[in-house]
């Protein structure tokens, strides 16, 4: 689970330093997309019993 958890993590990074959310004509679209990443890596924390930051 730590492993899916990097891999997702990594790709988000990957998608949030290429893509402009806030403003583009996509943003709703870019918006689910962080809120569906932010959902399955709080499960995943949760499963693992770790309590996530809210913010760095």
């Amino acid at each position: 689970l730590a492993e899916y958890m990097y891999k997702v993590s990594g790709a988000f990074t990957d998608f949030y330093q290429a893509c402009k959310v806030l403003g583009s004509p996509q943003q709703n679209t870019r918006l689910l997309l962080c809120e569906a990443t932010r959902k399955v890596l709080q499960a995943s924390f949760y499963l693992l019993g770790i309590t996530p930051l809210e913010r760095i």
